[in-house]
């Protein structure tokens, strides 16, 4: 068996990873990938790949997204081939804390009194703002949008704000929703704050479109998704007309390719002081930072132990 990892960041890390793999399985070879073989590997450790790179990997069986969104793959190619796709969901608590970190900053105001303080400005005390203050969690009625682990996460960390958990209705129920709804369309009437926590697939992208955010009028979303299942315009929309009171978003539209500055839009969404902007940075917590690597490495060795796939993704889906 060959397996070839593709490094993206962490190379010291990695490195070391791959080093362990060879002293546990000494007939086994593990190597970062070297693209211009990449027809010899069995596995490849990747969360980007093109559809020519699978079609040279006429020896692939295994592909493991060392994180949880897999949309940087050929899915069509993948499924074609009969290949096997597994990701990881090792930092959903991490997520689930930054989704509710994103949710306090926005309700609470946190950054607009941050920047008017660092100016002198004290908002509420002696000024035009008075009476105008910021919004509590407790009580809110919260839509969670994609009850996977992320989303349990996110519900579990919202029980002490005596919240109303609503969620879509799904085979599986969880004791953490107060009330299940029919569709996306229901759970957008009934919510003051809606978590987009659900994976990007065929029928999530653009879901969140202007219909449903206008069903949210004056109220608030939270994105640790993917930027693009909700619509772009639909959502600069919102927030420019005050349809929503608000929005905490750590996942975009526009990624740099280099070093360079980069706004996350094609619409000027960072001038809007509704919106508190992050640069999907929700699993990059300082303890969790190789969690995803260790997870990684341990469905490997699952697989080579086995020859079964934790975590197999179900790639019909994303089609």
């Amino acid at each position: 068996m060959k397996v070839g990892f593709k490094i993206v960041g962490y190379k010291k890390y990695w490195i070391n990873l791959i080093s362990e793999l060879k002293i546990k399985y000494p007939d086994i070879i593990f190597e970062e990938m070297d693209k211009e073989n990449i027809s010899e590997y069995n596995v490849l450790v990747s969360g980007f790949l093109k559809p020519e790179d699978v079609k040279k990997s006429q020896k692939l069986k295994a592909v493991f997204v060392p994180f949880t969104g897999i949309n940087g793959l050929p899915i069509k190619e993948l499924l074609d081939r009969g290949i096997i796709v597994s990701n990881s969901h090792t930092k959903a608590d991490t997520i689930a804390e930054k989704a509710l970190g994103l949710t306090l900053a926005v309700l609470g105001k946190v950054v607009y009194y941050d920047k008017k303080l660092r100016k002198g400005r004290w908002s509420g005390f002696y000024s035009e703002e008075t009476g105008q203050g910021w919004n509590t969690l407790y009580g809110k009625k919260v839509g969670i949008y994609g009850m996977g682990n992320i989303g349990t996460n996110i519900c579990k960390l919202l029980k002490p704000f005596k919240c109303e958990i609503y969620s879509i209705k799904r085979d599986k129920t969880d004791k953490c929703v107060d009330t299940y709804v029919c569709d996306l369309t229901e759970l957008a009437e009934k919510v003051d704050i809606l978590y987009v926590c659900v994976p990007m697939t065929s029928e999530t992208k653009g879901s969140v479109n202007k219909e449903i955010i206008e069903k949210m009028t004056g109220g608030y979303i939270i994105n640790v998704a993917r930027g693009k299942i909700i619509d772009e315009k639909a959502l600069y929309d919102g927030l420019k007309n005050n349809i929503l009171e608000g929005a905490g978003i750590d996942t975009w539209y526009l990624y740099p390719r280099s070093n360079k500055e980069q706004f996350p839009s094609k619409y000027p969404i960072h001038e809007l002081k509704n919106v508190v902007m992050s640069p999907h940075v929700a699993g990059d917590s300082n303890e969790n930072r190789y969690a995803n690597a260790n997870d990684a490495k341990d469905q490997l060795i699952h697989y080579i132990e086995t020859n079964e796939v934790k975590n197999a993704v179900d790639l019909s889906k994303y089609l």
